[in-house]
């Protein structure tokens, strides 16, 4: 009762702000029912067997587009180990529900109930899952204490507290140690992660070093099928010079397109193209203002993409799109999950968040493209991928804005520097990927454990 009196009052007090995010941005109005009374899909099991077999219903939650995107490579990895086993994904923001919604149609989607007493009950009610798998952190305590009372077994995957997290989550290790204590497993990205949980209550042989699963959902195949349709949609070809800057977000983008007018000046560079993809396409018409205000040739991917589809259609439909998308200098990209096919178009690459406070976003993807990629100076969220790819001198760290226009001139003028750099990505990208196998190995010795329990009581 006391976390549903907190959460209670903090809404009261944030109604106002909610209230205006949702009139501002359309948000917050979908899933009233799953949110606040925990009415998720029914999970019914494959086999009336199940609890003989090992786990059967696994519940996945991924808060955004990024955890989101995750997730495939560990659920195809579960399907493989437990082919009779339901998969319900669970996400927090409007932007990962449609992802998850396109991405995982054949599974049990859903917002994850509030951590209100009410509604998590209800939704283990429906779900009777036997492993809760939370991606990278959400630790929330009514929901642990039900996960305990239906006899789910709960898992920290791709495991990450920043440090930032760490300070605000270590104010209130008196109120969470519990929370934390009820984990399973923590599966972490690193040591200094591993750590962390175990500072807040996971205890030390529960807590494992997994490595990041990020690097294991990194697509690397530039000839794939996605890459290749948008490519003809845009009438690219081989040898095209493509700048690529996702993730971004205010006032990134000004300081891009500055960049990027610059470089066209020159006569060299006049046949450069950049992709833009903002961190929120929400933000999107209002970025396309201001390119228009520049004079490039610009396509909105959200306003245009029923035309690029089209191209699908009859030979003299598709010569004059195609014309129409070959006179093109930017190609403002403000929808949802296709950063990682754009990435793979890239000779170039800037990754964005890291140019203000909010500590980067995933890099990972754009670096084992082989694309030479650069990032601004704050990328405190990812401190143990930067690492990685810093100590393989994979990576470009700019110091400050000024710095960007002259990194990109010099990757665009020296192709044999771009090679060996590109190079150097793919090899330490490969080199880490396994995070979902050890994943698997924990989930398997765990589950073991729990059957083996439930044998004896």
């Amino acid at each position: 009762m006391l976390f549903n009196g907190l959460y209670l009052l903090a809404l009261f007090l944030l109604s106002p702000w909610i209230i205006y995010r949702s009139w501002k941005t359309n948000r917050y109005r979908t899933g009233w029912t799953e949110k606040w009374l925990g009415q998720v899909p029914r999970v019914v099991l494959n086999s009336p067997q199940g609890s003989e077999r090992g786990p059967q219903i696994f519940w996945l939650h991924a808060v955004s587009v990024g955890e989101v995107q995750v997730l495939k490579t560990l659920i195809d990895a579960i399907l493989a180990e437990w082919p009779d086993a339901q998969i319900a994904i669970s996400t927090t923001t409007q932007t990962g529900m449609e992802l998850a919604k396109r991405n995982y149609a054949n599974h049990h989607v859903f917002y994850m109930p509030l951590d209100f007493t009410w509604a998590v009950r209800q939704a283990f009610a429906r779900i009777k899952p036997d492993w809760l798998l939370l991606a990278e952190l959400e630790i929330w305590p009514n929901l642990l204490n039900q996960a305990v009372l239906a006899r789910c077994q709960v898992a920290v995957i791709n495991g990450r507290l920043s440090e930032n997290s760490f300070k605000g989550y270590r104010r209130l290790r008196w109120l969470l140690k519990p929370s934390f204590e009820k984990i399973a497993f923590v599966g972490a990205q690193d040591e200094d992660y591993a750590q962390r949980f175990v500072a807040m209550g996971v205890d030390q042989s529960r807590t494992h070093v997994t490595g990041s699963l990020k690097f294991d959902g990194a697509n690397t195949d530039r000839s794939h099928p996605e890459i290749a349709k948008r490519r003809q949609e845009l009438n690219l070809h081989e040898g095209d010079l493509v700048w690529v800057a996702g993730s971004t977000q205010h006032p990134e983008e000004e300081l891009i397109m500055k960049t990027f007018n610059s470089i066209r000046k020159l006569d060299r560079f006049s046949r450069l193209r950049l992709i833009l993809v903002p961190r929120h396409p929400e933000r999107g018409d209002d970025i396309a203002q201001h390119i228009a205000t520049t004079g490039f040739r610009l396509i909105q991917r959200s306003k245009s993409r029923h035309e690029l589809s089209s191209l699908n259609g009859d030979h003299q439909a598709k010569t004059a799109e195609q014309q129409r998308f070959s006179d093109w200098d930017v190609l403002l990209a403000d929808t949802i999950g296709e950063l990682r096919w754009w990435w793979g178009m890239a000779t170039i690459a800037f990754v964005g968040g890291s140019f203000g406070s909010r500590g980067g976003q995933n890099m990972i993807e754009p670096v084992a493209y082989g694309a030479p990629t650069a990032v601004g100076p704050n990328t405190v969220n990812f401190k143990d991928v930067m690492r990685i790819f810093t100590d393989a001198n994979a990576i470009k760290t700019l110091e400050s804005p000024s710095e960007l226009e002259p990194w990109i001139i010099e990757m665009l003028d020296n192709q044999s520097l771009r090679a060996s750099v590109g190079q150097r990505g793919i090899a330490v990208a490969s080199q880490h990927r396994g995070a979902t196998s050890r994943t698997i190995d924990l989930l398997t010795r765990y589950s073991v454990h729990n059957l083996s329990q439930k044998i004896i009581s």
